[in-house]
């Protein structure tokens, strides 16, 4: 009996070599097994091991958010140099001494007031997103409390043309849903003129006082605009019911008879509209195969828009008239924020890439460049020695184009 027991011991031991030899030919590994080739670590050459710091690159300072007086001189803007946002002021030229305005509770947003008598900001308790509003003089001398924090949400949208009055939407009456205040300066009072529901923000005053552009957002990048006509309280939706399209950038004609919109309503990309409020109807101006992100209004009924191309912020001058643009190459190179005064006589840029932290450069019409405006701390990084990424696309199996 042993000796068939050990015949039968020798041919399992047989087999379950020739089973592991099998599983290592055929790319699969089993305990105790020599590691393949490729799983062997390899040393690397030290310059690849001498990685930089994270830590300097996290102390890296930015201005942002400019907002320009009405006569171009002047532009406001934040940084968090002293720990936390704060508004600063210095002149467009890259000359001036540039003055801290705001200190104390982070400011989470600004804008000057159309008459240039002082600077509209918000800031918020710790980051609670529940803002104030106050005033403050260009100089900083002078400042005063308009609303004052409290447990709703707050959301400014912009000044009437007289710059008595701002227009906003809160949560006050419910803790949810958004209803339109207007707080008139001169009186010191707030005013609730529709109520609203959950996403409705207001964007933009009409010229005449007439008008209210509300958005309603919808999904995760799409909205519905409406027309609040004061005179009635009466909201009507201007862009298709079911449309999941963006529209923003809404900058008004002088007349109030109609006014331009980026959207990308009925197509791809984003491109410039007109929306005129008798017809209520809108029509394509600018559509190209990239999209037109950012809008302004320039002298001599052109039209300032900023276009992704390759990733990159291209400045272009629309000429309606003739159908074309020329591009602006004073800018350096990168992904920009363009603002201007309501003159469109003066532009200021905030301007981004991996060679620049971010910062602000002033340009005028006719100005071969830009001028920069300021220079933050790169916490001792040498940012020329960052590489700029390049665009690249293919086409994938269903015919469309892969970006990245």
């Amino acid at each position: 009996m042993k000796t068939p027991l050990l015949i039968l011991a020798l041919g399992v031991f047989a087999f379950g070599c020739s089973s592991s030899d099998s599983q290592h030919n055929s790319g699969e590994s089993s305990v105790g097994a020599d590691p393949f080739a490729q799983d062997i670590p390899q040393p690397i050459s030290p310059e690849m091991e001498a990685g930089a710091e994270i830590a300097p690159f996290l102390k890296v300072q930015s201005a942002s958010s400019p907002s320009l007086s009405p006569d171009g001189k002047w532009v406001a803007y934040r940084t968090r140099k002293t720990g936390v946002f704060q508004v600063w002021v210095t002149s467009v030229d890259g000359t001036g001494e540039h003055v801290q305005l705001t200190d104390g509770n982070s400011v989470t947003s600004h804008r000057w007031l159309p008459d240039g008598s002082g600077i509209l900001y918000a800031t918020d308790k710790e980051g609670n997103e529940k803002n104030g509003y106050y005033i403050i003089s260009p100089d900083g001398s002078e400042e005063k409390e308009l609303l004052a924090p409290s447990d709703a949400f707050r959301f400014f949208g912009d000044f009437n043309q007289a710059g008595t009055q701002f227009v906003y939407s809160t949560t006050e009456r419910n803790g949810v849903d958004f209803d339109i205040h207007v707080y008139d300066m001169p009186s010191q009072t707030d005013t609730k003129i529709y109520e609203g529901k959950l996403g409705y923000y207001p964007v933009s005053f009409s010229p005449d006082g007439a008008y209210i552009v509300i958005s309603e957002s919808v999904g995760e990048d799409a909205n519905h605009l409406f027309l609040l006509r004061l005179a009635d309280a009466t909201l009507t939706q201007i862009s298709p019911a079911d449309d999941m399209s963006e529209y923003n950038n809404i900058r008004w004609l002088p007349d109030s008879k109609s006014f331009y919109v980026v959207t990308n309503w009925d197509r791809e990309y984003t491109g410039v509209a007109r929306y005129e409020v008798e017809a209520n109807r809108f029509e394509y101006l600018i559509s190209e195969e990239y999209d037109l992100e950012q809008l302004r209004l320039g002298e001599n009924n052109t039209l300032h828009a900023v276009a992704n191309q390759a990733g990159y912020s291209v400045h272009q001058v629309w000429n309606l008239g003739l159908g074309r643009a020329l591009a602006v190459n004073a800018w350096p190179q990168g992904t920009m924020s363009l603002t201007s005064n309501p003159a469109g006589t003066q532009f200021v840029a905030y301007v981004n890439s991996p060679k620049i932290s971010g910062d602000l450069w002033a340009w005028s019409p006719g100005d071969a460049e830009a001028v920069r405006i300021t220079e933050s701390d790169n916490a001792g990084i040498d940012l020329s020695t960052m590489v700029l990424p390049e665009a690249h696309q293919f086409e994938a199996r269903d015919g469309l184009t892969i970006h990245g």
